[in-house]
């Protein structure tokens, strides 16, 4: 979809590249070039940003377990509303050792176990996205299972 919007855009640039090589004084006849540059500029920066963004980059960056306590849970989000969680990450000790890490719930049902988690010690399965899909969440975690 994004490449379809991409390339009528750059088609777009093309058709007024065109139609003002003859109709243009010449002082505009270098700003008319800059329809293909411009055009195809625009194609690069619209796939380049919003195709990782949307359908995510490199889903099996890292895996990995986490071990802490969960210290605040929340609905975020403009477009897409996300679950995200912040972990107090916690020592054998059991003493919380860092900043909250947030990461990125997903899945409803999983969501829902872990709010009712709150201030508990949880053992996470976490899946590292290189970059994770808007729709996912804001980080580059995502939460895949809980023992």
């Amino acid at each position: 979809m994004v490449l379809l919007v991409s390339w009528i855009v750059f088609c777009l640039c093309m058709e007024f590249r065109e139609a003002n090589r003859y109709s243009a004084p010449d002082w505009t006849v270098i700003g008319a070039g800059f329809g293909s540059v411009g055009g195809a500029l625009l194609l690069f920066l619209l796939s380049a940003f919003t195709i990782p963004a949307t359908t995510g980059l490199c889903e099996d960056y890292s895996q990995g377990e986490l071990v802490g306590h969960v210290t605040e849970v929340a609905r975020e989000g403009v477009i897409w509303k996300t679950n995200e969680v912040w972990i107090g990450l916690a020592a054998e000790s059991g003493l919380v050792y860092r900043e909250p890490l947030k990461v990125s719930v997903p899945d409803p049902v999983l969501w829902g176990a872990l709010t009712q988690k709150m201030g508990q010690r949880v053992h996470l399965r976490y899946k590292g996205w290189l970059i994770m899909p808007f729709r996912f969440g804001a980080t580059n975690y995502e939460i895949v299972g809980m023992e």
